[in-house]
């Protein structure tokens, strides 16, 4: 036999409490991505990502580096992807 009971909605507003979401300036990132034009200037960026992110690790600050971690994987696959592809066309006239 289980005892069942309820959960109180009190002690479940207090556990939500401790979940903060970490504003981070997204207004200055996407304007720094913005002026990204070349794979040098993407892996400048995103050296600097990591080092923030490594110094809010630091910091004991984990939901700024996890969001600053997801910033780097996104922005390292969406831009490696276009340089990529952009790239592809040009070396395909070039040997024409």
């Amino acid at each position: 036999m289980s005892i069942i009971k309820s959960v109180d909605m009190e002690l479940a507003r207090i556990v939500e409490a401790d979940y903060v979401t970490v504003p981070v300036d997204d207004a200055s990132f996407d304007a720094a991505t913005a002026n990204i034009k070349s794979e040098q200037q993407l892996a400048e960026m995103l050296q600097q990502l990591e080092t923030q992110m490594r110094d809010a690790a630091k910091k004991f600050e984990f939901e700024k580096a996890a969001q600053l971690r997801d910033r780097i994987r996104s922005l390292s696959k969406g831009m490696w992807r276009a340089f990529s592809t952009a790239s592809a066309p040009a070396a395909a006239e070039s040997a024409n």
